[in-house]
């Protein structure tokens, strides 16, 4: 190296270390930090919504199976109007 490129890099090299600014190392780590942040809620976001839906489905089951336990004790309480039922039926014995 000649004189000139010496004593021009030192001089760059005070500047540089003079005037605050960010390596292009730094800038890599804060970028891979952020992207791993986001990428860490992206993957928590979708672990959220796949438990979510599955506690939602859990709901509907239970909330059908006590549909169908309802229905079936509706079912078995009531009783239809039958030929010998006579209160139920509305029949009536008498002529005219």
């Amino acid at each position: 190296m000649s004189w000139l490129s010496k004593g021009l890099k030192k001089a760059e090299r005070a500047i540089s270390n003079a005037i605050p600014h960010q390596h292009s190392a730094d800038r890599r780590a804060a970028n891979q930090a952020a992207k791993e942040q986001i990428d860490f809620y992206q993957k928590q976001k979708a672990e959220m919504e796949k438990e979510s839906t599955r506690v939602e489905n859990e709901r509907n089951e239970q909330k059908e199976k006590i549909n169908k336990k309802q229905i079936k004790s509706a079912r078995r309480a009531y009783r239809a109007p039958g030929f010998l039922d006579e209160q139920s039926s509305g029949y009536n014995d008498t002529l005219g």
